[in-house]
């Protein structure tokens, strides 16, 4: 009888560690898995493993990738929006012997009965850890010439030894530093898209050398070798092909972000993203593919009939998507906003409160001697914003939306002026913190700060909600598309299932 409440006992102390353990491990305990989601540039990819339905990517700066099997399509991501702690992966690994996905991240050791959400933390990463393996009863890590078994199921360490103790570790995919695939005969495939593959990397259509960081061998369609700069070659033993493919976006540092139909492009460095919102797949303009392009930092973009104009540090970048081809003219300086009106393209290089808002003919791409009307109407709102932001007194910041013109500064919020019966939100209802963006929709008003996302409503004058999710940090900008809440903060784009 004792012995029996004993067992009791301890098994309610698991019981209660692993909830307490599990509630921890979400975003929110509101939420299912992927009411948020979030989309990043990949940077690297790191590892690769698959189970039944999915190839699992660990990356360097997008959690990771799923490609399923069926489908032959991306699913949603697993990122710190699903409750990963780390946000690099530098190993994935799923142990069919328990079913449980494992990550070696760049904080801690995590893993996910689910393999979706539930992520729990098992122990702090400490070292480089080279290697994650599985034997019928214990999880393996390799960490310089050591190795560390843990328990497969909660991945409490066991001991560290100078070589397994048991010969049956699966040890899944390769991958390091720097990879040669000297087992690998690339004369057997053809390889799309002009690029070219040697046992010690690739090359890109540019001729851009890149690394091998992961090798995946798969007795199924597909086999994978990860790249340094986030592309995956997929190798199809069938067709005896092999495709290069980049998912994700094609910048982390996000400074602009238009809507477009359907679609987001999203501007920064490197590259130009267009988003689908609905099919939640990417189209990434990157400078190797293009003749005009050559990847500098992007601050702002605007659709111009048939033609998307971007600008830059001394430049202004046009892409017109009949041609698909880029041109460019010369500035004066950065351009930090553009803005449509009357025909002609109203540009800013104001920063630090100094430069010029000026517009620019389309058809000559001159600068013109237009200037801002001294008395301007409501039809100049777009480009008063500019002005506002430049230089301003009382105000921090302005936002144009709906045709309206809103400001910040540290009292609150206001509309139509910075008057005290203009007053939409006291600052202290958002903790005071500077305001990057904000959205007024259905009687609420969000509003994104360096402490994350805040919801107010406008009748009662209360805060709703307050989300402070670390993958919240930094928003600049917020929109709503077709029942989804979508946030563009400097790492990504993330997506609320939110229906008002």
């Amino acid at each position: 009888m004792a012995e029996e409440q004993k067992n009791k006992l301890i098994q309610l102390s698991l019981f209660i560690i692993f909830s307490v353990n599990y509630l921890i491990a979400q975003p929110d305990n509101r939420f299912d898995p992927f009411d948020w989601e979030m989309y990043s540039q990949s940077d690297r990819i790191n590892s690769i493993s698959e189970d039944n339905t999915y190839f699992y990517f660990g990356t360097e700066n997008a959690g990771i990738l799923r490609f399923n099997k069926f489908s032959e399509q991306f699913d949603i991501p697993i990122t710190r929006a699903q409750g990963l702690h780390s946000k690099a992966v530098k190993h994935v690994y799923f142990d069919e012997y328990t079913g449980i996905l494992w990550v070696v991240g760049d904080k801690f050791i995590e893993y996910s009965f689910s393999k979706t959400g539930g992520w729990q933390k098992s122990a702090l990463t400490k070292g480089r850890i080279l290697d994650i393996g599985s034997s019928n009863n214990y999880l393996w890590l390799r960490s310089g010439p050591n190795f560390t078994k843990l328990d497969h199921i909660n991945g409490v360490n066991l001991g560290t030894y100078s070589s397994p103790d048991e010969s049956n570790v699966n040890w899944g995919d390769v991958s390091y530093n720097y990879m040669n695939l000297i087992n690998f005969d690339f004369n057997d495939y053809f390889v799309e898209d002009a690029w070219l593959l040697t046992v010690n990397g690739a090359s890109d259509s540019r001729g851009d050398f890149l690394k091998y960081k992961s090798y995946y061998k798969s007795e199924q369609k597909f086999s994978w070798i990860g790249l340094d700069n986030g592309a995956l070659l997929q190798i199809d033993k069938f067709s005896k092909s092999i495709k290069p493919i980049f998912h994700g976006l094609g910048t982390n540092s996000i400074r602009d972000v238009l809507v477009d139909g359907d679609f987001l492009w999203i501007v920064g460095e490197e590259g130009i993203t267009k988003f689908d919102m609905i099919q939640n797949t990417s189209e990434v303009f990157r400078p190797e593919e293009y003749f005009q392009f050559d990847g500098r930092a992007i601050s702002s973009l605007l659709k111009v009939g048939n033609e998307f104009w971007f600008g830059l540090n001394g430049y202004i970048l046009i892409y017109n998507t009949k041609k698909d081809s880029f041109t460019r003219f010369r500035s004066e300086s950065m351009i930090t906003d553009l803005a449509l009106k009357d025909d002609k393209v109203w540009a800013s290089n104001v920063r630090y409160g100094f430069g010029d808002i000026f517009a620019i003919d389309i058809e000559s791409r001159t600068k013109l001697e237009d200037e801002i009307p001294n008395v301007p109407n409501q039809d100049w709102n777009e480009i008063l914003v500019m002005r506002y932001n430049a230089k301003s007194k009382g105000i921090e910041a302005a936002f144009y939306k709906d045709k309206k013109i809103y400001f910040s500064n540290e009292n609150g919020i206001y509309n139509d002026g910075v008057r005290p019966s203009n007053l939409m939100v006291n600052s202290s209802l958002y903790f005071n913190g500077a305001v990057n963006d904000i959205l007024v929709l259905e009687g609420l008003m969000f509003i994104a700060t360096g402490r994350g996302l805040f919801v107010t409503d406008l009748r009662s004058k209360k805060l709703l909600e307050h989300y402070d999710f670390l993958f919240l940090r930094d928003i600049i900008e917020i929109n709503y598309f077709s029942d989804f809440l979508v946030l563009l903060t400097r790492d990504g784009l993330v997506k609320f299932d939110m229906e008002l």
